[in-house]
This record gives structure tokens, sequence and C-alpha cells, in this order.
């Protein structure tokens, strides 16, 4: 095995052996623990990644919209709160 072989982990060692999952935003591949439940509610398995939900809120505020935002899962109708919000915003977006 040459030099630069040996210097390349997989994908899982990188992020500290946590498994690999696909945002269905991006549709990246990412480690699971860049996904984030979208309200303290849902009860289903993170669907997106940190960076893709602090986009979509950060157009939600954009737009004025965000009286009862619904979490982005799909089949997931749990609106988020004003701490969901606070936790999930980038600081920009929350001081917004």
């Amino acid at each position: 095995m040459g030099e630069a072989e040996q210097n390349v982990l997989p994908a899982e060692e990188e992020e500290g052996s946590a498994p690999i999952q696909a945002c269905s935003i991006c549709i990246e591949d990412k480690s699971s623990r860049k996904f984030l439940q979208v309200t303290a509610e849902c009860t289903h398995e993170p669907q997106a990644c940190r960076e893709c939900i602090q986009h979509w809120l950060g157009e939600a505020v954009k737009a004025a919209n965000t009286n009862q935002l619904s979490c982005i899962a799909e089949g997931c109708d749990k609106v988020l709160q004003h701490g969901d919000f606070r936790r999930l915003a980038s600081v920009q977006v929350f001081e917004e």
C-alpha cells in the first residue's frame, strides 16, 4: 500500500466511527452526528443535517414565515417552538 493510501480513512472513521447517512435535503453523505431533530417533539430519526436546517430556517426568516413552521421531515407535522428555533438557528438568524 502506498503512503497516500495509508492516510485515507473511510468517512466513518474520520467522524469518530459515527454511522454515515444521506441528508434528505442536500443528499450528501455525512456523519449522523451532523443530523438534528427539528423539534423536541419529533419521534422520527433525524433526516437533515445542521447546515441544511440552518439554511431552511434562514430562508423562513427572510420570507417572514416563522409562524407555525413545521418539521421538514416527510410525514411529520410537529410545529417548531421557540426553544427549537433557538437551538437550531444560527446566531445571525436567531437575532433577526
